[in-house]
């Protein structure tokens, strides 16, 4: 069984009442993984930081990388793009550094999958 990574964040009140709470994006993602076969090996939190902040710079952004370069994660997955990146270059940077380490990154709004043929056209 292949080890997944759920990243949660909100970056406001507002948006945690308006549907996009940590808790609801947990229950979505963690039925996604169940659906995949993935064993859910963390769930990273940020909360209250803004997507404009660099992943790598946010808590649980650090604590992922920290995953990634102990080779515990074979998924990533979050429920939107601007959940982990709102930067075109920090997206696609990571994105490939994290295809070379044989990582595949799950957007669950654009139902993407970067480890098939069409989510690495992506």
């Amino acid at each position: 069984m292949e080890n997944a990574v759920i990243y949660l964040r909100v970056s406001t009140a507002e948006q945690a009442s308006q549907g996009v709470s940590l808790e609801a994006q947990e229950s979505k993602l963690r039925a996604y993984c169940e659906a995949k076969g993935f064993k859910v090996a963390a769930v990273l939190r940020d909360n209250g930081f803004s997507g404009g902040i660099p992943l790598e710079k946010r808590p649980s952004g650090k604590e992922l990388e920290g995953l990634v370069k102990k080779k515990k994660v074979q998924h990533i997955v979050a429920l939107k793009l601007d959940r982990l990146f709102r930067s075109a270059k920090d997206c696609l940077v990571q994105v490939e550094a994290w295809e070379k380490q044989s990582i595949a990154l799950h957007l669950l709004d654009l139902q993407l999958d970067t480890s098939t043929a069409l989510g690495k056209m992506f």
